[in-house]
Formats: C-alpha cells, structure tokens, sequence
C-alpha cells in the first residue's frame, strides 16, 4: 500500500513539474531590486477578475480565449510601465487542460511589467498533497506578499486565511499590521488585492460565501487604512460592483476606502453595476488614483 502511494505521489509531482514548466515568465514576483523601485513615477495598471479557466458554460478553449483577449487588452492600456492584476482564481480546478490554457493566455505578456496575483478559494482546491505548495508551483507566488512598484506598494493578501478561523486570520492580520510600522518614507499609494471582498454590500452584514466574516472585518479595514491604502481590489463576486466605508485609523483620522469588485472572464452573474465584461484600469498620478471601467469586446465576449 505505500509502495503504491508513493508511486502515485511520484506520477503527481512528476506531471505538475511538466506543467509548471510551461509557465509564462511573467508570473511570479519581479526580479527588480524593491530599492530600484522606490522612485514614484506615474503609470497604470489593470485589475482583471477572476480568470478561473474551466468554470465557464462554454468550455475551458472558450475561457481561455477571453482571457486572452483581456489580456492582449490590459498590455495596451499599461503600456511598457504599468502592470497587471489579477484578483485570484487562476483556474477552477488546476486540470491540466485549464493550467495549459491559462498558460497560453498570459503567453506573450513581457517579463519585465509585472503581474501580481492575489490567492482565490480555487487556487487552493488540491485534493491530493499541499495547495499552497502546488500552487507555488504552478502559479510562481507566494500565499500573501508586498510588492513594490513604481513607489507605490500592493499589498496582495490571502483572504482565504482571513475566513479560516481566529488562528489563520489573527497570522495574516499580525503580517499586515507589520505593513504600517517601520517606514521612513511610505509609498506614494499603496492598494490591497485580496480575492473575496470585504463585504458585498453592507459594512455591517453578516458572514456569507462572497465576503470576509465580520468579526475579522472591522480590523482588516482599519489594518488596510493605516497602511495607507484607499482602494481595495477584489474578484470572487463574478460581478463588477464599487462599494465605499468610513475607517477610522487608529490615531483617530477619518479616511475613505473603496472597494473595487471585478468580474472575471470564465462567467458574469447578475446583480452588477454593469452588465458587460470588463476590466477596470487605473490611471496612478503624484496626486491621486482614477478609474475607468473598460468594456471588453470581440467575439468572444457575447452575453
């Protein structure tokens, strides 16, 4: 029996290494120095929803085409400077036919602008072995991280944790709480990407599927706003919503943070502000932060 278990792991580990050595060059965190990142200048970087190859009604090829035109979309909005996120979901079940598809899609994206991606509850769905470490594998980044670019830092967190139980969330809530402590300088603007947003619509209501519990909820919010970030990008919700809280921080000041929801490209449900598929683009000057929702068309984004 455990000759036949470790065969069995062995064929496993030998078909994910053949699979993660396909993987784009752009996936992982950057090779840059973090100090040659420091300097501000402006840029713009897109937010994609959840990808999640393989959930969509019509095939794994089909959500792997919109993909790829989202992305083929986002490279020319960022330009040669910005960069890409992606609000977690990578595929739905890591088969090998989502990972190569999902592959093909980011296939041309240049190493050096980089792509940060935030953990979703379907990039931990292994069945067999650790989730995290086959999504090390396959995706190339850590469970949760601080990236810096262009001065300004993103703050890429594990919401899984966060709706885990007291032990995972108060881990990852020490770790952000690290986030706002020690810096000389802070960053221009910092920004949270994090795959279930705070809420879905009320900063009161209660635990659901879509959000982070509410006994978790207030701290992270007041966590997030002493770090400096204002803007919250999220997925999970496969609907395109923004949402806005009052924190309080905790030397007393009042700030505003907003919740960006995006949807994906593998399905759009009901219930969103807009009614297409999209991605949102972030204009990032000395001074401040502007959005705009861009309509994704072609043939493969038919309702």
């Amino acid at each position: 029996m455990a000759d036949h278990k470790n065969k069995a792991h062995n064929k496993q580990a030998a078909a994910l290494a053949k699979l993660a050595a396909r993987r784009p060059a752009c996936f992982g965190l950057p090779t840059t120095s973090q100090s040659q990142q420091r300097c501000f200048e402006p840029f713009t970087f897109c937010v994609l929803g959840d990808p999640q190859v393989g959930f969509g009604a019509d095939g794994v090829e089909e959500d792997g085409a919109r993909l790829a035109a989202a992305v083929r979309r986002a490279r020319e909005l960022v330009g040669a400077t910005g960069a890409l996120l992606v609000a977690g979901d990578l595929t739905d079940a890591w088969l090998p036919a989502e990972v190569r598809a999902l592959y093909a899609a980011f296939s041309s994206w240049p190493a050096g602008v980089p792509v940060f991606a935030a953990l979703g509850n379907h990039d931990v769905v292994q069945t067999e072995g650790d989730p995290l470490a086959v999504y090390a594998q396959l995706a190339n980044y850590p469970q949760y991280y601080a990236a810096l670019h262009r001065g300004c830092r993103f703050l890429c967190l594990d919401s899984n944790a966060l709706r885990a139980g007291a032990a995972a969330a108060e881990a990852h809530l020490q770790w952000l709480a690290e986030q706002s402590s020690g810096r000389a300088k802070p960053p221009r603007h910092s920004f949270a990407l994090m795959h279930h947003p705070p809420f879905e619509h009320d900063p009161d209501e209660g635990s659901n599927s879509w959000n982070v519990p509410p006994d978790v909820r207030p701290r992270l919010l007041r966590l997030l706003a002493d770090a400096g970030v204002r803007d919250i990008l999220c997925g999970h919700r496969h609907v395109t919503l923004v949402r806005e809280v009052q924190v309080i921080t905790s030397d007393g000041g009042a700030v505003t943070l907003r919740i960006w929801i995006v949807g994906g490209t593998a399905k759009l449900l009901p219930g969103g502000d807009v009614d297409f598929w999209c991605l949102r683009a972030f204009s990032v000057t000395e001074t401040g932060v502007e959005q705009t929702v861009v309509k994704l068309e072609g043939e493969h984004f038919t309702l």
